[in-house]
């Protein structure tokens, strides 16, 4: 059969040569056994040419102007690489053993378009310096383009990679295609330089798919790509915009250190294993909008020079952007963070904006930086929050935030105009040494209450000690608190300075409409005594403290009947508190007689009571004659023993002189408060 074959095929040869001289047309040919060629011709075609055995096109001296080709296995290593001097046609051509075209160079187009590789295929080393045309092939085995070199377009759009697939520091200087091409094994890029466009949409790969260190000079673009196995683009530089909207990550994704020069588009992209991104670098804009993250997302160390645009994304498990610089605008409205968000020491030089923003788990902002405007309007944070030692150069906005979990801005710097308007509070947020140094706006919307049981619940706002500086001011507006059942809410003033502190339309906790106003730090005391909960930093000393300071602030203010409530409290405190029982029982008298001095009705009421009860025992004592005479007489005598002024002459005289001097100076005491606060 091999015999017969090679007689037919010579007869073909010289058969074709004497009907047209400058070609050989093998198209649709089918050679079952080993071939070797070495023809001086200006083209040779084997389009749809089947070659079932190892096909060898090689040369012993180079000719111009044609193909001379060296099919290259190991056994036959001395065979020298081939040179394609005009187009090297094997579209639709089968392979079915290996193909080797190790250095192989083609100086003009190479087309294998739809071509079959069954045995492995390599090309490695080889140059293309016309365009080469791999659309739609088959390599069943391995492809191997590893330090390859492409002058001109490379085409692999459709392109299917049933075996690993290596390009390996491979240079495409044309527009490199592998739109909707498959790779099944790995594909390796790794050190691959693109200085032309690269396209991989709609690309799946299968498995590993490796592009450290690649570079790629212009576009790249990765739009709709699959990637099921590891994709790994450590280091890369991307110099012009990258393309991965759409794009969806099975494996983990790792772009460690990887440059974008131009703009980074992940737009609905998907993340399904881990997100790695420290490091990197976006001169451009990075955009990942309504990306969604399935594993840990991490950018940490990254440098966004342009703007970062998240808005919409999802982070399903942590994210961590600790230590990145956000060097343009970085928007993440509308983002949803389910597991923990880490921004700690984070830079944000330009405005940052998380309206919307969803998380669920822990939010970490502990010592980052917002240099410009950061919003985070609507914003639920349904875990922990803490921003321990950020400063905010900016206006910081939180208005109709929801703080659902403990929040923390222990040390923080507002230097900018801050806005906490219309909050929803569940648990504690704690405003600890805070430093203000322009407007800080408080007002509450509402207290949240989710507790069943007969456990109190606590919803606090704590303000502890602030600074200020440059005119800084805390105005808070409306809702100071309320107590009702169990659940008790409120903002706590504890060891704080409220000099700086304006109240407007302020509206405190009172246990029914006719009792005085109460701050939740008095409540706090009453059911720590009780036993009923714990709270450590809440004292009778420094809530008597805080009520002094608290009327010191509304008389500066000239809300002087308010300030009376302060003044009130505070006494109450001390005659509930005070360890001293005596101290008690002189405050309790105090009240009694007096209200602490701020009524003038009482000493007035009692001032009576005590000269009536005097004058109907005088009467009683005596002996009738006249009875109008006698109380005349025992209502002077009781009036004047009441009155200070006269020597007294009886014991009985000497106590109404001393209840008339006590109850006359309560009651100059109360009218000369009534009239200073005039």
């Amino acid at each position: 059969m091999v015999e017969r074959f090679e007689t037919e095929f010579l007869r073909e040869v010289e058969r074709q040569r004497e009907a047209h001289p400058d070609y050989l047309d093998f198209t649709g040919f089918q050679f079952p056994t080993i071939v070797f060629f070495s023809i001086n011709l200006p083209n040779i075609f084997f389009d749809n040419a089947t070659f079932n055995m190892p096909c060898y096109f090689y040369v012993i001296s180079g000719h111009s102007e044609n193909i001379h080709f060296t099919y290259i296995i190991e056994e036959q290593s001395f065979l020298k690489p081939i040179t394609f001097e005009g187009t090297a046609g094997f579209d639709g051509a089968t392979f079915e053993g290996h193909a080797g075209f190790n250095g192989a160079t083609f100086k003009g187009d190479a087309e294998f378009n739809k071509a079959t590789f069954k045995g492995s295929a390599g090309f490695d080393g080889a140059t293309f310096k016309g365009s080469a045309g791999f659309n739609g092939a088959t390599f069943e085995g391995h492809a191997r383009f590893n330090e390859t070199t492409f002058k001109g377009h490379a085409r692999f759009n459709e392109a299917t990679f049933k075996e690993s697939a290596g390009f390996n520091g491979t240079t495409f200087e044309g527009h490199a295609g592998f739109d909707g091409a498959t790779f099944k094994g790995s594909a390796g890029f790794n050190g691959t330089t693109f200085e032309g466009h690269a396209r991989f949409h709609g690309a799946t790969f299968k498995g590993h798919a490796r592009f450290h260190g690649a570079t790629f000079e212009g576009h790249a673009r990765f739009n709709e790509a699959t990637f099921k196995g590891y994709a790994g683009f450590h280091g890369a530089t991307f110099k012009g915009s990258a393309g991965f909207d759409g794009a969806t990550f099975e494996g983990h994704a790792g772009f460690d250190g990887a440059t974008f020069e131009g703009d980074a588009e992940f737009d609905e992209a998907t993340f399904e294993g881990h997100a790695r991104f420290n490091e990197a670098t976006f001169k451009g804009h990075a955009r990942f909008n309504e990306a969604t993250f399935k594993g840990d997302a991490r950018f940490n160390g990254a440098t966004f020079k342009g703007d970062a645009r998240f808005n919409g994304a999802t982070f399903k498990e942590s994210a961590g952007f600790h230590g990145a610089t956000f060097e343009g605008h970085a928007r993440f409205d509308g983002a949803t963070f389910e597991g923990s968000a880490g921004f700690h020491g984070a830079t944000f030089k330009g405005s940052a904006g998380f309206d919307g923003a969803t998380f669920k788990g822990h939010a970490g902002f502990d010592g980052a930086t917002f240099e410009g405007d950061a919003g985070f309007d609507g914003a639920t944070f349904k875990g922990s929050a803490g921003f321990n030692g950020a400063t905010f150069e900016g206006h910081a906005r939180f208005n109709e935030t929801t703080f659902e979990g403990d929040a923390s801005f222990n040390t923080t710097n507002f230097n900018g105009l801050t806005t906490y308007k219309l909050i929803s509070v569940h648990k504690v947020i704690d405003f600890t040494y805070t430093r203000i140094s322009s407007l800080f706006n408080l007002e509450v919307n509402q207290w949240i209450k989710d507790n069943t049981d007969d456990s109190i619940q606590l919803s606090l706002i704590k303000i502890r000690r602030p600074s200020f500086s440059n005119g800084g001011r805390i105005i808070i507006t409306g809702n100071m608190g309320k107590y009702e059942g169990n659940h008790l809410s409120g903002i706590s003033f504890i060891n704080s300075e409220l000099i700086n502190v304006e109240f407007l339309d302020d509206k405190w906790i009172r246990l029914n409409p006719s009792e005085r106003k109460k701050s939740v730090d008095e409540i706090l005391l009453d059911l720590k005594t009780k036993g009923r909960i714990e709270a450590d930093d809440v004292s009778a000393a420094n809530t008597a403290q805080l009520y002094r300071r608290l009327r010191d602030n509304y008389e500066e203010t000239k809300r002087y009947e308010e300030a009376g409530d302060w003044f009130l409290g505070e006494m109450e405190i001390r005659r509930k508190h005070d360890p001293s029982p005596a101290t008690r029982i002189l405050h309790t008298i105090y009240y009694i007689l007096a209200k602490y001095g701020e009524s003038v009705l009482l000493p007035f009421v009692w001032s009576i009571l005590t000269i009536s009860m005097t004058t109907i025992y005088l009467t009683s004592s005596r002996s009738i004659t006249s009875i109008d005479k006698m109380l005349t007489e025992a209502l002077l005598d009781a009036f004047l023993m009441f009155l200070p002024f006269k020597t007294p002459d009886s014991y009985l005289s000497l106590f109404l002189h001393m209840v008339g001097a006590l109850l006359l100076s309560l009651h100059y005491i109360a009218l000369r408060r009534k009239l200073e606060r005039r």
